[in-house]
């Protein structure tokens, strides 16, 4: 009996082995997409993916792109098939639009001239289109004004429409790939296919004004922010008479970029740029230029055999921005080096101390470029910003030198008062300045720390990090906390 019990249970035991080495088999080693989408849907949280019916906007690439043709969402490239049958129709109507704003550096600059996220991203990494070219070319220097202005006439839109059958759908070819290998098909077509693409005639420019004293940066502001085409073109606009006041003086420069160039900043003066923004509705008729594509998901076709899913949210905006951010904050501190007696240096900070945020801010741009690199090849799943590299760039902005012009009256100070009087006259006017940036941009609450100090607190805070490491705000403003009981 003992005996029939153990070859029963030798029995049971290689039958499980069986199962368990044919279970083995049958699974193939997941490819490294697959790995990749494992990885974005484990990192799936609430509202990282948008409503997938809804049609998304691109940046028309630089090597062209035809209606119908295939599109990968999450990296904003085209694919070469047409995998779709339909017709094609375009409106006629012009629509012009026009936007002037201040802008700090060149993150915000990329969102006033509406870059894609996808484009943003790869110019990080070396190969975005024309307009990142152009954002990344013009200097942004944070201690003048400096506007960003936005002219476009839009033609009447190209777009694919049904045909006779009265539908948009795959071909027959491509819908047989669909129903028997997806993956496939995903490789040959992308997730979605262009719909609509826009074109005409598109003005992006930077308006400088090379002022430093607070009030006159906010009475240029209120003249050139919200004053609309007729305040740019019109003798009588607002923005018109203040860019030719400060033409006059040569405090005023200008750099553009058309639709269709190479994205070389194109120097222009007041004269120039007002010729341009009016010759934009002839250029869109007679030689119009493409600038935005749309893009529509082929599982909203009526013979798609698989379930709908979403687009893809990607922190692609979240890398480009920082290294936008930090980028701008190296070519002032860059700006400061090599010109060290425009600003009041020896007081708090040295041209050292510029050297050290310069390599610092280097490495970051260093360590966010490979992370930029890293989220494009894993079809953003490897896309979050390591912690050292997420600090905010008012951090380092507030440490930064004024220059003398923006310190009413730090020349002509008494010897005997000179460095008392300096000091709490720098320290007022950066504190100024902040206090009123933060109130129009709502910058959030961590960062309203800076702009909420007196003048005193603000002075000692200085003194008492003179020798801490940058990059450890937390620990100097606990200490600072303690030492003048602020609840932060």
């Amino acid at each position: 009996m003992n005996s029939t019990m153990k070859k029963r249970s030798s029995l049971s035991l290689l039958f499980l082995l069986v199962v368990v080495l044919w279970a083995a088999a049958c699974h193939s080693p997941a490819t490294q997409d697959e790995k990749n989408e494992s990885k974005v849907a484990t990192a799936k949280t609430e509202g990282q993916f948008e409503h997938g019916n809804k049609p998304r906007d691109f940046d028309y690439p630089t090597g062209g792109v035809e209606l119908g043709q295939g599109w990968t969402s999450n990296d904003g490239r085209k694919v070469n098939s047409k995998c779709i049958d339909f017709s094609v129709k375009q409106d006629s109507a012009q629509e012009k639009s026009f936007d002037g704003k201040l802008i700090v550096d060149k993150s915000s600059l990329m969102t006033q001239l509406d870059v894609s996220a996808e484009s943003r991203v790869q110019g990080v990494v070396g190969s975005g289109g024309a307009k990142v070219h152009f954002v990344s070319s013009v200097q942004v220097d944070q201690e003048q004004s400096n506007f960003s202005v936005h002219a476009q006439v839009r033609n009447g839109a190209n777009y694919v429409t049904p045909q006779t059958n009265g539908t948009v759908d795959l071909s027959p070819r491509y819908r047989k790939l669909a129903h028997k290998d997806l993956a496939e098909f995903r490789r040959q077509c992308g997730d979605s296919y262009v719909s609509t693409i826009f074109g005409g005639a598109e003005l992006s420019a930077v308006l400088t004004f090379h002022v430093y004293k607070l009030d006159e940066k906010k009475s240029i502001s209120a003249s050139v922010e919200g004053s609309g085409l007729g305040g740019v073109v019109s003798a009588n606009g607002s923005a018109n008479q203040t860019m030719h006041k400060y033409s006059e003086s040569s405090q005023f420069t200008v750099s553009y970029y058309e639709a269709g160039g190479s994205g070389d900043p194109i120097p222009a003066n007041q004269e120039g740029l007002i010729k341009v923004i009016e010759s934009l509705p002839q250029l869109a008729a007679s030689a119009p230029k493409n600038f935005t594509i749309r893009a529509e998901r082929y599982d909203r076709l009526p013979s798609w055999p698989d379930k709908k899913s979403d687009w893809l949210y990607t922190r692609y905006e979240d890398i480009a921005s920082q290294y936008e951010k930090l980028s701008s904050l190296y070519d002032s501190v860059e700006i400061m080096i090599q010109n060290p007696n425009d600003y009041v240096l020896g007081r708090g900070v040295s041209q050292e101390n510029l050297r050290a945020m310069a390599v610092k801010l280097l490495d970051h741009m260093k360590n966010l470029k490979m992370k930029a690199k890293a989220c494009l090849d894993s079809s953003g799943a490897d896309c979050v910003i390591e912690n050292a590299d997420a600090i905010s760039d008012y951090e380092y902005r507030v440490l930064l030198p004024v220059r003398y012009v923006a310190c009413q009256g730090c020349i002509d100070l008494d010897a005997a008062n000179q460095a008392r009087d300096r000091a709490q006259k720098i320290w007022a006017d950066r504190i100024a300045f902040w206090r009123a940036f933060a109130e129009e941009k709502r910058i959030d609450e961590k960062q309203k720390f800076w702009g909420n100090m007196t003048q005193g607190e603000y002075a000692a805070y200085m003194q008492a990090k003179a020798n801490a490491d940058i990059g450890s705000r937390p620990n100097i403003q606990r200490r600072f906390d303690q030492r003048y009981h602020r609840s932060g």
